[in-house]
């Protein structure tokens, strides 16, 4: 009973806290909040896509369609190449990394790799040609 209480004033001491931030800065709590958020859900494995939380098996099976895929090979070649080698290392990641899973469109989330207006306008050229190349 007496950690449960402890655990209940914790608990109400983080919530004055975050009320206190979102009165004085919404945009602050919201990334405090969110990396909360994202952190917990990295702690869980991955498991894909899920309705309910459970997976679908088949869902999207893995078949030939006949649709090259050399066009985005070749943009994503040349996009690479125009990076430096640090812009490279910040960019590539193993495909089993969690910076995978981090990755979010949420403009309050950290970002990771190298942000468009980083780039010169060749690497943004070149950014663009590979989302034109995946479409």
């Amino acid at each position: 009973m007496r950690r449960l209480l402890q655990w209940i004033g914790i608990g109400v001491a983080v919530l004055v806290l975050l009320i206190g931030l979102a009165a004085w800065n919404p945009v602050a709590t919201s990334r405090v909040v969110w990396a909360l958020v994202e952190n917990a859900r990295l702690d869980e494995p991955f498991l894909g896509v899920t309705a309910e939380g459970e997976t679908q098996p088949g869902l999207f099976d893995i078949r030939a369609t006949g649709v090259s895929t050399e066009p985005i090979r070749e943009a994503a070649v040349a996009f690479l190449a125009s990076l430096t080698p640090e812009e490279r290392d910040r960019t590539l990641f193993p495909v089993d990394d969690l910076e995978w899973r981090r990755w979010s469109n949420v403009h309050i989330a950290t970002r990771q790799g190298v942000g468009l207006l980083e780039m010169d306008a060749a690497q943004t050229a070149a950014a663009f040609g590979l989302m034109a190349a995946t479409l």
